[in-house]
């Protein structure tokens, strides 16, 4: 598996305005949705058997390939276990592959009328 701070690297350039496409790297694919659920197992089952054959790799749902920034990230409603479980069905020899739901970046953060907040947003850094 990719080390975290690296998928995390790639998320941020994408926030950022960079394509999903131009981030990806051997070891690190960006799937989206597809149209239903069974084209997207099937999609990733693809996917999780060309990293079976090479170095082995990540696979992120839920973002856009070709679409610049926040808009790039369109989320999913997939079943981690389910997601598991039909890979490991569709693939020959059957693949078991770890699984992990994750919230990407999303607050909804009220205006502060009254200016009683303390913190203000600099970068990526909350400062006092």
């Amino acid at each position: 598996m990719l080390p975290a701070e690296a998928i995390i690297t790639a998320l941020d350039a994408i926030q950022a305005g960079a394509i999903a496409d131009m981030v990806e790297t051997h070891r690190l694919d960006f799937k989206r949705q597809g149209r239903s659920r069974e084209d997207t197992m099937r999609d990733l089952a693809v996917a999780a058997m060309c990293f079976a054959n090479a170095d082995g790799g990540t696979l992120v749902v839920g973002v856009r390939d070709r679409t610049p920034g926040r808009g790039a990230f369109e989320g999913t409603d997939l079943d981690a276990l389910r997601v598991s479980r039909r890979v490991y069905e569709l693939t020959q020899p059957s693949l078991t592959v770890d699984v992990e739901a994750i919230a990407v970046g999303v607050a909804q953060v009220e205006h502060d009328v009254a200016g009683a907040g303390l913190a203000a947003r600099l970068g990526i850094d909350a400062q006092v």
